[in-house]
């Protein structure tokens, strides 16, 4: 009996720790993306009088398999009106990083947005009826240039799905 008690409390101990790092599936980081861009709206604040400008809405996501269509409305810069709707698709496990990038637009702030690479920069992303290596998906712009985006949890949730995928893991040279 003394030697079960120690052998429970470690089988006890062994069954909560591997419960708590699970993992979300891949059908429940992609419904995660899909309610994240289901609101989604790129909105620039203008000025303290509340004017704002829209910059993009109406985001779609699609998955199917392996592949990715991601869509949405751009609008024109000091405009509402709907200038083109965007459209990339692409295979995920080519997708060799993603990385966060802020661009300082000038006397207007920050755009914000997730930079999707291919590997060894192939033109494996289809937009519209080219092909290119990188995409810009907009998350958002602000008059705030020194926001930290590292813990944003879609970047987060596209990585996980890249590993779910199959895609190999990025070169680092530390």
């Amino acid at each position: 009996m003394k030697r079960l008690i120690p052998f429970l409390f470690l089988l006890l101990c062994s069954i909560t720790t591997n419960a708590q790092t699970t993992r979300p599936t891949k059908e429940q980081t992609i419904e995660y993306i899909k309610s994240f861009f289901s609101d989604h709206e790129v909105i620039f604040y203008w000025d303290s009088q509340k004017e704002f400008i829209k910059e993009a809405d109406n985001y779609i996501f699609k998955a199917s398999g392996n592949q990715l269509e991601i869509s949405w409305d751009s609008y024109g810069f000091y405009s509402s009106e709907k200038e083109k709707r965007e459209v990339y698709v692409f295979n995920i496990s080519d997708i060799e990083f993603i990385e966060f990038v802020k661009n300082n637009a000038n006397d207007v702030g920050c755009v914000y947005y997730l930079a999707f690479h291919t590997q060894n920069k192939k033109q494996l992303i289809k937009r519209g009826d080219n092909y290119v290596s990188k995409m810009n998906l907009q998350l958002f712009r602000t008059l705030n240039c020194d926001i930290d985006l590292s813990e944003l949890k879609i970047s987060k949730a596209f990585n996980h799905l890249r590993k779910l995928s199959g895609a190999p893991e990025p070169i680092e040279f530390n």
